[in-house]
């Protein structure tokens, strides 16, 4: 999937509420703490800009596409329903 392609989640068109999740991210994250997301189903792209100082733990079924991901900072292979997070 790339960034022009729409995800529509209970008729919401996501890329239209980007702006709107990234800066309400910047914000929360930008407090001067260490910060770690979890993108779970990740693959090959991230699809929020995140602020660089944010540690990116990518969760995802294929290591193959992961790999490709250049914003993972910690990379883990399985599924988001069934692996277990410490």
């Amino acid at each position: 999937m790339t960034s022009v392609e729409i995800i529509r989640l209970q008729g919401v068109y996501l890329d239209d509420l980007r702006p709107e999740l990234e800066a309400a991210l910047a914000a929360f994250l930008d407090e001067g703490r260490p910060t770690r997301v979890l993108d779970a189903g990740c693959g090959r792209q991230t699809w929020l800009e995140l602020p660089a100082s944010a540690h990116v733990v990518g969760l995802d079924t294929s290591a193959q596409e992961m790999a490709e991901n250049p914003r993972i900072d910690e990379h883990l292979v399985g599924d988001v329903q069934t692996y277990s997070l410490a």
